[in-house]
C-alpha cells in the first residue's frame, strides 16, 4: 500500500473496526504537518469500552495493489494521540475495505479487490506479521 507517495508497512485490516486510524509518529514521519488536520473533539471508545482521545482527522489518497492490479480512495483517517503506541502504522477498518470492494483472508495473508483490468491482490509479508 502507498499512502500519500510512500510505501507503507505494518497495516492492521481490522474488520472489525468502524475507524481507519494512523498513529501520529507515522503521521509525522510522512512529512504531513498538524495544520493539514482536521479537528475532531469526540473521543473513539475502545473494545474494552476505553476512550481514545484523537489528535484530529486527515484525509489521504490510499492507493492498493501495482499495476494494473491497483486502486486509488481517499480516506478519511483518525490521528491518533502521540503518547499512544502501537506495532502497526495504520489501522484499516471495515468501512474503507468496502470502499475499495476488498476481501481480507486472514489464513492467506491476503487483501484480494476488483479493478477495471483484473482482481488485486495485495499479500502480507510473514516476518513482518509475527514481529507486530
Amino acid at each position: 500500500m502507498r499512502v500519500h507517495e510512500t510505501r507503507v508497512s505494518r497495516i492492521l485490516i481490522d474488520n472489525g473496526s468502524s475507524a481507519d486510524i494512523i498513529f501520529y509518529n507515522y503521521f509525522h514521519s510522512l512529512g504531513l504537518r498538524d495544520k493539514k488536520m482536521e479537528p475532531y473533539y469526540r473521543p473513539l471508545i475502545g473494545f474494552s469500552g476505553e476512550k481514545v482521545y484523537l489528535l484530529g482527522t486527515v484525509k489521504l489518497e490510499v492507493l492498493i495493489g501495482t499495476w494494473p492490479g491497483s486502486k486509488t480512495e481517499r480516506i478519511h483517517f483518525f490521528v491518533l494521540d502521540k503518547n499512544i503506541r502501537s506495532a502497526y502504522n495504520i489501522i484499516l477498518g471495515r468501512v474503507d475495505l468496502e470502499k475499495f470492494i476488498a476481501v481480507p483472508s486472514t489464513a492467506h495473508q491476503c487483501l484480494k479487490f476488483p479493478t477495471y483490468y483484473r482482481v488485486g491482490i495485495v499479500t502480507g509479508n510473514q516476518v513482518e506479521a509475527k514481529e507486530c
